[in-house]
């Protein structure tokens, strides 16, 4: 029957709520500022909350009154659409069109390097480096070796 529909979407709409508060909960401490939304999130999930409750009191009470109950369902789904796209894509749009040279090197997120290829690089350049460094010792053993022969003594290995 429709009711049982009702009763899933619902159902539906509120697992949406725990992931939403759940997610909000995660991010609350990201350092990166396109990221940070947790403030945004957690508006979202409360006016959400509001319109899923209105929603829920809509199918029990109004039911019966299709015409109202209709426009309420549906009003209640833009609404919490609206503001969805409004709070999460808006502020970010913002940020964009405010700071369009954003320098995202200062920002971190708690244990991850501040670009993902910095750290790879950073190896690299460091074996680099050691290399170098291992020629240098090899060439200075020889020149080592070279200037005891010419002295006359006797050479050993090192």
């Amino acid at each position: 029957s429709p009711f049982y529909w009702k009763i899933l979407i619902l159902a539906y709409l509120a697992v949406f709520q725990i992931v939403g508060i759940v997610l909000a909960f995660e991010t609350r401490k990201v350092k990166f500022p396109g990221l940070r939304d947790s403030a945004f999130v957690a508006t979202t999930i409360y006016i959400s909350s509001l319109v899923l409750v209105m929603l829920g009191v809509d199918t029990f009470i109004l039911s019966s009154y299709l015409n109202s109950h209709g426009a309420i369902y549906a009003f209640g789904i833009l609404i919490m659409t609206t503001i969805f796209l409004l709070f999460t894509f808006v502020p970010k749009m913002v940020l964009l069109c405010k700071d369009a040279e954003l320098d995202v090197s200062s920002f971190s997120i708690e244990g991850v390097p501040r670009k993902s290829c910095d750290l790879e690089a950073r190896i690299i350049s460091l074996e680099e480096i050691l290399r170098e460094k291992d020629n240098l010792i090899a060439l200075f053993e020889n020149q080592i070796i070279a200037l005891k022969e010419k002295a006359g003594e006797n050479v050993s290995t090192c």
